[in-house]
Parts: C-alpha cells; structure tokens; sequence
C-alpha cells in the first residue's frame, strides 16, 4: 500500500504528464499534514517550489524594463524621484488578485457564499501585495500599450533600470487566464482536492499578483511585487500610505537612493508618445534632462 508522500508524487506527476510539462517529483519532495500537502522544508522540497512557481510565472533578471504613464504622473515622477507602487486593491485596475483565486478556487482568500455575500481573506491580502507593471520591449504591441496607460499616446514611456538580487523570488511575467501552466496548476489543485488534500506551494498568497485576465494578454506584462510582512520588516523597508480616492495602499520606491537592498530602479530613458505635441515632447524632454542632472 503506497503512503501520503508516494500519492502525492504520484498525482503530481500524472498531472503534469497530461499537460507535457517536464517537471517530475519523489516522495521525498512532499511533506503531509492533517489537511494538506507541501513541498517538503528540506533543501529538495524548496526547490520543487522554486520550480514549480518558475513554471507557472516565469522569473525575470536585472536589465531595462518600459513603464507607460500618463503625462501628469511623469511629471510627478520627476518632482518626486519616485515611483509609486499600489496594491492590488487598486479601484481603478481590473482584475487584480481575485481572477487566480475564483479560477483556481482559492476559497480561502476569495468564496462567493450562496447569499451572494463574499467572505476569505483577500481584504487584507490584496492591501499587503504592491506591483508595478512593465513590459520586456518597447516594440511588443507599444500602440495599445501607449493608448490604454499613456492617455492614448500623448504621455509618456519610460525606461527604466531595475536591478534585482539574485535571490529575490517577486520579479515575474504575468500568466494570463488559458495559459498551459495555470491550467495544469488548476488540474493539480483539483486533483489533490479530490484525494482528500489541499496542496498549498509557498508563496501562493503572492501568485494573486501575478495572474491577469485573458482580454489583457496583449499587453504582455511583467510585475515588480514587494509583498508587506507582519513579521518581517527587513524584507519591507517601505513606508505604506492610503490613497483615499483609489481606497488601496501604496508605496513609493526611490530612483536616485537606495530603498531596499532586494531591488533598485533607475530611470535611464524617457520618450514622449507619438501623439504628443511638439510643446509636451520639448517640455518632457527638459523636465527629464534636469531629473537627470540631480
């Protein structure tokens, strides 16, 4: 009679084979608790979860990423020398955090009850998990890119430096309702589930962050997420604020110091859209040149 680890290997690996996803597990990656299963807390196990979170948001290294704003907030960035990051929570961004948890049923963070109401802990999740958004390249669909985040091409592109340590797990492609790893991770929570165990992967609280709907996958996104910690405050060195009107969080990362010691952004370029007057694009050009001269 096979035990709770071979089972779980076992379901692992036949979920995965279904969908040809090359990534295999023993026994010994699995630990089994009362209710659920995890990656086992030896050095094997963490890397089944590192592997595993690889595969359904792939990580991303150092190097000149592209940031769309509207006008007015390339002003502010320069006025600042900041750039901001919101939560999740954000009023105006859609779907933020709860499409992954609906889609996967993730009813400990998000459940819809029979009387409509919504309970599970997203509240304080999605106020806690902060991202900015960028793309890998300013050519991949840039005309929808400056028409839905640069005021329809009079704003701004920015580019921007971002350094990360090699061992900071939240720089990530976004993954996109259909995709091939977000089904298998559907498959392998439901089969699990069915064999009497959730399988909960560190870092799952975090995945929210990382997952958008499918009419956005034209945008190709990649996110920057700084998750808050109770416990951890070294890992979060950032101030939190409340924007009222947008009723979420926020943070502000510096450009021209060092903020956390897990990542640093710079901003290296600037090009104003290509509807934008020859009065904006010769104002943005001044306004970045004297930034820059800080």
């Amino acid at each position: 009679m096979s035990t709770f680890v071979e089972q779980a290997s076992n379901t692992f690996n036949q979920v995965m084979q279904r969908h040809s996803i090359n990534l295999s597990t023993s026994p010994l990656d699995f630990t089994v608790l009362e209710k659920c299963i995890i990656p086992a807390l030896d050095q094997r196990g963490e890397n089944l979860s590192k592997r595993f979170f690889d595969l359904v948001f792939p990580p991303l290294g150092s190097g000149h990423y592209y940031n769309y704003i509207p006008y007015y907030a390339f002003q502010k960035v320069m006025e600042t020398g900041n750039l901001r990051f919101f939560s999740t929570k954000k009023l105006s961004s859609e779907g933020e955090f709860i499409p992954l948890c609906q889609d996967l049923g993730l009813d400990g963070y998000w459940r819809k009850n029979s009387d409509g109401t919504v309970d599970g802990e997203h509240n304080d999740l999605m106020d806690d998990l902060f991202y900015k958004s960028f793309v890998s390249s300013p050519e991949d669909t840039c005309d929808e890119l400056w028409d839905t985040f640069a005021e329809k091409g009079t704003g701004v592109r920015l580019t921007v430096e971002v350094n990360v340590s090699p061992d900071y797990p939240d720089f990530r492609q976004v993954s996109y309702q259909g995709s091939k790893a977000v089904a298998a991770f559907n498959d392998l929570l439901n089969a699990f589930r069915e064999a009497g165990r959730h399988f909960v992967p560190p870092g799952i609280s975090r995945m929210p962050g990382y997952y958008q709907l499918t009419n956005f996958s034209h945008h190709k996104e990649c996110r920057l997420i700084a998750k808050r910690h109770a416990r951890a405050h070294d890992c979060f060195p950032f101030q939190v604020s409340r924007d009222e009107k947008q009723e979420c969080n926020f943070i502000d990362c510096s450009l021209t110091s060092p903020t956390c010691t897990q990542f640093q952004l710079r901003v290296v370029g600037m090009e104003a859209g290509p509807k934008a007057s020859a009065e904006r694009r010769a104002d943005a050009t001044n306004i970045f040149q004297k930034f820059t001269e800080r």
